[in-house]
């Protein structure tokens, strides 16, 4: 047995303070870490009980925190879960705040007996979560715009803030990701990589740490433990996301500072060695076990610079949710921080996913710009939600997946935008080749033609075919609108209609014209005979179609192709 685990083992819970006996002028103190890893107490005056606060039998102790300390930096992110008491009796974990530029320390504290429910939950009761929020698609928005997402804040009491240690994220990343990490309920904090050694014992008013990236970037969530007995940790006092089962890589962590601030202090923490496993996040308190090692999605990367190849490594915490928003956040402050600047230059993007039980996805992008900072966060958040699609289905729990990533940067971007397409003549017979000529414009260099030849099908005959050409973006938005939205019924077919997506750094041409058709899973059947259609139109996995991409071919470009040019031809019969 550890030294760690033997010295756990020999801690107790105190006995809890009855709810009924709370009144308002009665004195205690809390536990909880300044600075350090020496646990201090520090003394509150009760205000009152609030009870039912948050719903039947869920109440709240309202507190007045005193003391030097106390008073001078108010209620601290990063206090959640200290340990109050009276008399010697458990009353609860300080959890709640009730205004951000306060004029006074005023808390809420989450009863133990109701925190206590967390640890009594069965094992069976814990299972994976099989959907998560419904604006996950304007969370990605968001997150590509570098905003804050459409998430409405509670008012009134909330959640003491938990201090979101950036450790190895360049400032570039932190403050693209601060907006959206801060409306998580997170205070993004500046810090440092983990420098391993030995963990520091979880005790009561210690400091803990629910890690979500670690390796070359350690980005991790602190708060404060509330009771340890045997090898169970209670902590936090509210919910991390409110989860439920959850599987997160728990850790010791050292409080280096406590930053005082009118607006929010918070505590700047150095996180330790994994201890444990956080397993539960519920409404009154985050519930952990020690000596538990969760799995992790490992991400390994490889960045070419002028300086030559580097290579990194993460492990990304497993969470229905979480997952892909900081697997896009670890590999975007892995990139950066290996390239001296990401302003001007083109980026080459490699990825592969690989997903136990079906072919690994492949992705290629390219990104090109004059003036960005944050190219290195367009890379990584295309293959955060490419994984996304992956990770967060219908079809049961998230798979064991892993992420390889190779990027090359060069100060030289090529962005070329499509500006004219011409044929050579618009009444083309069937069997006859028509000559495409498209016109591509690079910025500070001169045009481009880029040429065609195209053999009329007899198909096309007395039809208006459309032509068009167009960059990546505009060819994947055009497949989608003729073919209709691909509609997968299991993990494999997202895994082949990801692996089918067009590549960047090309230029498309590509012809539609009207037919009877429908999408099948995620196969397009653009041209089929109309009794066909009529036979499948009820079944709810295939969709009808009256347009279909009848032709395409593509050439590969020096950079970033965006723009669309588009001409109709009306063939004639034979």
């Amino acid at each position: 047995m550890s030294f760690l685990l033997m010295s756990v083992l020999l801690l107790s819970m105190p006995p809890p303070f009855p709810l009924e006996q709370i009144e308002r002028g009665q004195r205690g103190e809390c536990l909880t870490v300044f600075e350090g890893d020496t646990v201090e107490p520090f003394p509150f005056v009760v205000k009152g009980l609030m009870k039912n606060f948050h719903g039947p039998g869920r109440d709240v102790v309202l507190v007045r925190l005193e003391g030097e300390k106390a008073e001078f930096t108010g209620v601290v992110a990063g206090m959640s879960g200290s340990p109050c008491s009276i008399d010697g009796k458990l009353v609860g974990a300080l959890a709640y705040a009730f205004a951000m530029f306060a004029k006074e320390p005023i808390a809420g504290i989450t009863p133990i007996g109701t925190m206590q429910e967390v640890r009594e939950l069965p094992m069976e009761k814990r299972p994976w979560r099989l959907s998560v929020d419904a604006d996950a698609d304007a969370d990605w928005k968001a997150m590509r715009a570098g905003v804050a997402p459409p998430h409405k804040q509670a008012e009134g009491a909330r959640p003491i803030a938990a201090p979101l240690s950036l450790g190895g994220v360049p400032p570039s990343v932190r403050d693209y990701f601060s907006p959206y990490l801060q409306t998580l309920g997170f205070e993004p904090v500046a810090g440092g990589t983990a420098g391993g050694g030995e963990a520091t014992v979880l005790v009561p008013g210690g400091a803990v740490s629910a890690v979500l990236v670690s390796g070359d970037i350690d980005i991790a969530a602190t708060g404060t433990v509330t009771v340890v007995e045997g090898n169970e940790v209670l902590a936090f006092g509210h919910p991390f996301f409110g989860a439920g089962a959850i599987s997160i890589p728990m850790a010791s962590a050292t409080i280096l500072n406590t930053m005082v601030s009118s607006m929010r202090s918070f505590k700047m923490a150095n996180i330790g060695p994994i201890v444990g496993e956080v397993t539960q996040d519920r409404l009154v308190a985050i519930g952990g076990v020690l000596g538990r090692v969760p799995a992790t999605v490992p991400v390994r990367g490889t960045v070419v610079t002028a300086k030559g190849k580097e290579t990194f490594k993460l492990e990304i915490a497993r969470d229905q949710e979480l997952t892909p928003r900081f697997l896009a956040i670890g590999m975007a402050s892995a990139i950066a921080g290996r390239v001296d600047t990401g302003v001007r230059g083109i980026v080459h993007l490699n990825a592969k996913i690989t997903v136990d039980g079906i072919e690994p996805v492949l992705i290629r992008e390219v990104y090109a710009a004059e003036r960005d900072p944050n190219l290195f966060v367009y890379a990584a958040i295309d293959v955060a939600q490419a994984f996304s699609v992956l990770w967060d289905t219908p079809f049961g729990p998230p798979p064991r997946m892993a992420v390889d990533l190779e990027i090359s940067f060069r100060q030289d971007p090529i962005h070329e935008w499509v500006e004219a397409i011409y044929v050579d003549r618009t009444n083309p017979k069937p069997g006859e080749f028509l000559e495409v000529a498209v016109r591509l414009r690079r910025h500070h260099g001169d045009n481009h033609v880029e040429r065609f030849l195209l053999e009329v099908p007899g198909s096309w005959a007395d039809q208006s075919v459309e032509l068009y050409a167009t960059g990546v973006g505009g060819a994947e938005s055009l497949a989608e609108t003729v073919a209709g939205e691909p509609l997968p019924t299991e993990l494999g077919q997202i895994g082949d209609w990801l692996n089918g997506r067009r590549v960047d750094g090309r230029l498309y041409l590509m012809a539609v014209r009207s037919g009877s058709g429908m999408r099948s899973g995620v196969v397009a059947l653009p041209f089929l005979p109309p009794s066909a259609v009529a036979i499948h139109s009820s079944d709810p996995t295939k969709e009808r179609t009256s347009r279909g991409l009848t032709w395409e071919e593509s050439r590969e470009r020096p950079g970033v192709v965006s723009g669309q040019a588009k001409i109709t031809v009306s063939v004639s019969s034979r």
